[in-house]
């Protein structure tokens, strides 16, 4: 065969006199299926009722969903797979060549691996010369009881009446056959739970039982694959499903499923790597993809983690076994109750690019997130700015991309995004369906009286700033803005109304977290450490404390220092990690903040998660 692919030989063909006009010519391409069947004479096929395997919706026969042939040569760019080199016959090949169809070709005396040497060695013109002038589906390769003396043949020919297409005797072979193969292939529902085999695809799981995928599908190894069930988890529960695994369910990756108390971590979380900590239900469909170094993880269609795995995964001793290779399938379950119900396992094909073409993986050997995700610690960015230049979609596909949950925040009060209950009930109607936390930021003093308190348990939690404050002499002032700024008295007496307006309105403002905390005038932040003495620090951590509102340790002002946050450690305060980015451009990994983790030494008990978590 000379080289270049199998439709390239039918361009080659045409010049020849005897041949079809070129047009014609390549009409005929679509009869020939990319496993080696002539569907110009296969009645279901010109009859309308099935689209053959090279229409945009195939509807084969032969069903595409089970078939590995398809998938295999649109990925690897071949027409038929007689443009495989990897193999010196299809009989060496996996996907080709499963027991079902070897079963049914044995009995019928047919093979679809002629029709594919053919090609090989002839070329397309001379298969579909054979093919039109026999009225083959496929080549016979002797005539035998079953397709030839049963009178029609299990392989009809082009035009026969669909009524006609199997004597009574021929069906009754082909029903010996299906249940032959059935008892030969196993039952691609079976999982051995507790070491016992159950034939179902559905089935409950308690503390401390397990489940691994024993069917035939793939031999129950998996490398690329696509997996969907609905899971149904009691209350408190705590289980897990395991890709790429072996029979102790100890290697590969988990996938978080439930809501314990002594782990906040969430369904949906690509465990230890890309943990999840927004509320999910007890009750959703889940969806697992695997193709080469990507993982993504849907619930109810919505994809809450997409990531790749770099070829320097970062993996701490305890998960250095967390890696793709391949494997098996698996549910755990630690405590509580979990209900499966399977409804598609598909593999896909071995050879699939590692990364999406626009997307590489973050350097994980550098990188403070992984280090801190392997320890379970919660990275979020609780203090995401959604504005025209950043719209919720785009924040949330960031995070996908960063690895880690954002919380959205808008601004509500007078002159901002938000002004009244209306518009706040209308935004998040609008955007709950993103998987994101969404945030209200109160702005001013005045928003406490301009929402109500339904309105603002609407979002997952509030927070605000005291950059906005009335100084000593009644103006209204912006600590961010220096022209809004008017300090006509000692710095050291200004740095006590800021302290003063600060604890006040942590005492009478309902919010969850302080954010923008500690922050300055910026004519005083040279000598911030100075202004925030041992004492001012003790009063605003005893408004903290005294009130249940977390300090935020901010990425973009670098605020506050280690010795302000190691006194809130000490004296039991609640820390949330934020950005307050104006841009997309602004959200840099929360490198300060993670700093900070580090260096004071926050453990997961230090930090806040909202009520509804």
């Amino acid at each position: 065969m000379e080289n270049g692919s199998s439709k390239q030989i039918i361009d080659k063909t045409m010049t020849n006199e005897h041949q079809r006009p070129e047009k014609q010519m390549l009409d005929y391409e679509q009869f020939i299926s990319y496993c080696g069947f002539y569907c110009g004479a296969c009645p279901t096929y010109t009859s309308g009722k099935c689209e053959g395997c090279r229409g945009d919706s195939p509807n084969c026969a032969v069903g595409y969903k089970k078939c590995l042939v398809k998938p295999c040569c649109v990925e690897n760019g071949f027409f038929t797979c007689a443009d495989c080199s990897k193999y010196a016959s299809t009989k060496e090949c996996k996907k080709y060549n499963p027991a079902s169809i070897r079963f049914g070709e044995w009995i019928s005396s047919t093979s679809r691996r002629k029709g594919i040497e053919m090609i090989r060695e002839k070329g397309l013109t001379e298969f579909l010369a054979l093919m039109t002038d026999k009225k083959w589906v496929t080549i016979k390769t002797k005539d035998t009881f079953v397709n030839k003396k049963l009178g029609e043949k299990l392989y009809v020919k082009h035009g026969t009446s669909s009524k006609n297409l199997m004597t009574k005797a021929n069906l009754f072979m082909l029903f010996i056959a299906v249940i032959f193969m059935a008892a030969c292939a196993g039952n691609p529902n079976k999982w051995k739970i507790d070491g016992k085999n159950v034939n179902s695809s559905t089935f409950e799981l308690r503390a401390g039982q397990s489940a691994i995928y024993q069917g035939n599908i793939n031999g129950g190894n998996f490398k690329n694959f696509s997996f969907k069930a609905h899971v149904s988890h009691s209350e408190e529960a705590k289980a897990s499903l395991l890709i790429h695994s072996d029979v102790t369910l100890t290697k590969g990756y988990s996938i978080f499923i439930g809501k314990p108390t002594d782990d906040r971590r969430r369904s949906g979380s690509l465990a230890s790597v890309r943990n999840l900590y927004r509320p999910s239900p007890s009750s959703f469909d889940l969806e697992v993809n695997v193709e080469g170094k990507r993982i993504v993880v849907m619930i109810d269609s919505v994809m809450v983690v997409d990531y790749l795995e770099p070829a320097a995964p970062f993996r701490a001793a305890a998960n250095s076994e967390q890696l793709l290779s391949s494997g098996l399938i698996g549910f755990r379950v630690a405590d509580g109750t979990l209900k499966v119900v399977i409804t598609d396992i598909t593999p896909l094909a071995d050879h699939l690019p590692d990364y999406p073409d626009d997307r590489e993986p973050v350097d994980e050997q550098n990188d403070a997130v992984i280090r801190l995700q392997q320890r379970d610690f919660p990275v979020i960015d609780y203090h995401v700015h959604w504005n025209r230049t950043l719209a919720l979609e785009a924040a949330f596909e960031k995070s996908l991309a960063d690895g880690f949950e954002y919380g959205i925040a808008v601004g509500c009060g007078i002159g901002f995004q938000l002004q009244n209950d209306e518009q706040v009930k209308e935004y998040i109607t609008t955007n709950r369906h993103i998987p994101v936390l969404l945030a209200m930021q109160g702005e001013g003093r005045e928003w406490v009286n301009i929402f109500t308190k339904e309105t603002r348990e609407m979002f997952d939690y509030v927070f605000t700033d005291v950059l906005t404050f009335q100084d000593h002499k009644g103006r209204r002032t912006k600590l961010g803005l220096n022209e809004e700024v008017y300090i006509d008295i000692p710095e050291d007496e200004y740095m006590d109304v800021i302290l003063d307006r600060t604890v006040k309105a942590l005492h009478e403002e309902p919010v969850d977290i302080f954010v923008n905390p500690t922050l300055l005038a910026s004519a005083m932040m040279e000598d911030y450490d100075k202004f925030w003495t041992d004492e001012r620090i003790a009063q605003l951590v005893k408004a903290l404390k005294d009130n249940n509102i977390a300090l935020e340790i901010n990425a973009r002002y670098k605020i506050p220092n280690a010795r302000i946050i190691s006194a809130g450690k000490a004296a039991g305060v609640k820390f949330a990690l934020g950005t307050n980015n104006r841009n997309i451009q602004q959200l840099d990994r929360l490198e300060y903040s993670l700093q900070m983790v580090e260096e004071c030494g926050l453990t997961i008990d230090d930090m806040w998660f909202p009520k509804k978590q």
